[in-house]
């Protein structure tokens, strides 16, 4: 069921709570959420920066006949001196909202302090002509305490069987994202 979830929605926090062993089920929650509260989150660093991120790039490109593919890199990021570990889920949507794939869901990462390291890799399907996005969504924790989460996206579109980058702004202007929402 947490898998199912996390898949479905992308949402790492639901992944990280269950692959980090800190979710076991209804019974335990409420002694759980006490632990999690008895410590407190890291929102910021001392410049008002997060403390984490993680970062999507392309790594390369591949055209298949008439489609292209491309190759995405996923990296997260700790700017303290103290170890965390990680978890990303990579999720590719479309301008609809509409989920295309399950969420991947990267192996645990073990982050030495103010240390960068690959968590996840995805390669996009061959996709239709229109705009996408790709989601990253990584959780940071301290032993079992989750200390912070962040996301990073990518805005695609694909016209003509080719991938191009775009930016936020330029995507949600040209896509159907500004439109109303139907199922």
């Amino acid at each position: 069921m947490k898998q199912q979830i996390a898949t479905r929605t992308g949402l790492a926090v639901v992944a990280a709570v269950a692959g980090f062993g800190l979710w076991s089920g209804a019974a335990s929650h409420g002694a759980e959420t006490a632990h999690a509260a008895a410590r407190a989150a890291l929102s910021t660093g001392q410049h008002g920066e997060s403390p984490f991120y993680v970062a999507l790039a392309p790594v390369s490109s591949k055209r298949d006949g008439d489609r292209e593919t491309l190759e995405l890199a996923a990296r997260v990021g700790n700017r303290l001196d103290l170890a965390m570990r990680s978890l990303v889920s990579l999720a590719i949507e479309d301008d609809r909202g509409r989920i295309l794939q399950d969420a991947q869901i990267s192996p645990v990462v073990a982050l030495a302090g103010k240390a960068e390291a690959h968590a996840a890799s995805l390669t996009t399907p061959r996709l239709a002509d229109g705009f996408y996005r790709i989601r990253a969504h990584a959780v940071f924790a301290e032993g079992k305490d989750v200390r912070g989460a962040e996301t990073d996206s990518l805005y695609l579109e694909v016209a003509g069987g080719g991938i191009q980058l775009t930016d936020m702004s330029d995507w949600y202007q040209r896509s159907r994202a500004n439109g109303a929402q139907t199922p």
